[in-house]
């Protein structure tokens, strides 16, 4: 049997050529060496080669460290950004609910600038209707003044006796009814010029006043339905008295109209009559139907 040639260690001053780095050729043939060819191959190559793998291992585990602390700043700057985000979306929700809310004011104002627009105009052609009236009214007091005046300077001339020649004005139902009709009408247009919305209509009612002066006693028992012959056997005249709601709207319509809703009187009447004067006055309350007494 032929012997092996003898193969010496390279001595420490022989340089060995380097040689291209192929890792896993280099890993495969060192598992699969025998007994004499790895006594005899030089393992320098392969020490070097495990000290770079630890290398590269050590680098590896450092930048994964890294990449971890990396991905839980990531996470937690996510955390903060959600939280900033739900946060935002509050801010948002909120700003809609006074967006909303701003939006409805609003347009509850244009309804009242409208609804007062459209109420200035009613007030416009009624107050405009009732000029009319008074100006008539006026007139008429100027020919009744004219014929006081008259009689005024027939007596003190002595032409005119008072209580010989002068009669008692005769009392005429016919004329009494109109007139109190007229008086009716004039009055409930000046009040429901008075009835406009305000906040007090939904709670406690506003306050209305009308005061006119009438052509005689008989004219006023008649607007107010007084039975004329007991207010004249009456000893002691009344100065004011109360009138109920359902009485007082006989003499017609009280209603006003006004946004989604309406207006109304809500609580009895309070008439006050001077007989020297031959004026009077009735007040109340007006306000949405819902708080009528």
């Amino acid at each position: 049997m032929p012997k092996r040639a003898s193969t010496s260690a390279p001595s420490s001053s022989t340089v060995l050529p380097k040689k291209p780095r192929q890792t896993v050729h280099l890993i495969k043939n060192i598992l699969y060496l025998d007994e004499y060819e790895a006594a005899t191959t030089d393992h320098t190559e392969l020490v070097e080669l495990f000290g770079n793998l630890q290398d590269a291992h050590r680098s590896k585990i450092i930048e994964f460290r890294n990449m971890k602390n990396d991905i839980e700043k990531l996470e937690a700057k996510a955390d903060e950004d959600e939280h900033e985000i739900e946060k935002s979306w509050e801010d948002v929700e909120n700003y809609h609910i006074e967006v909303t809310y701003l939006f409805q004011q609003t347009r509850s104002l244009n309804d009242e600038i409208g609804e007062y627009i459209r109420g200035n105009e009613s007030y416009t052609e009624e107050n405009s209707r009732f000029r009319d009236i008074i100006k008539a009214l006026k007139s008429d007091n100027k020919k009744d003044e004219a014929k006081i005046a008259n009689l005024e300077a027939q007596i003190a001339k002595g032409g005119v006796k008072t209580g010989e020649h002068t009669a008692a004005p005769k009392y005429d139902p016919y004329i009494v009814k109109q007139q109190a009709k007229n008086m009716a009408q004039v009055m409930r247009d000046a009040i429901k010029l008075q009835m406009k919305w305000a906040p007090s209509c939904k709670t406690s009612g506003k306050r209305w006043s009308y005061t006119s002066m009438v052509p005689s006693a008989d004219v006023f028992y008649k607007l107010f339905r007084l039975d004329r012959a007991t207010e004249l056997r009456a000893k002691k005249k009344w100065k004011q008295k109360k009138i109920s709601i359902d009485g007082f709207e006989d003499m017609g319509t009280w209603t006003v109209t006004i946004r989604y809703n309406s207006l109304e009187l809500v609580s009895n009447i309070l008439l006050k009559f001077d007989a020297e004067k031959n004026s009077f006055t009735v007040s109340g309350k007006y306000g949405v139907p819902s708080i009528r007494v």
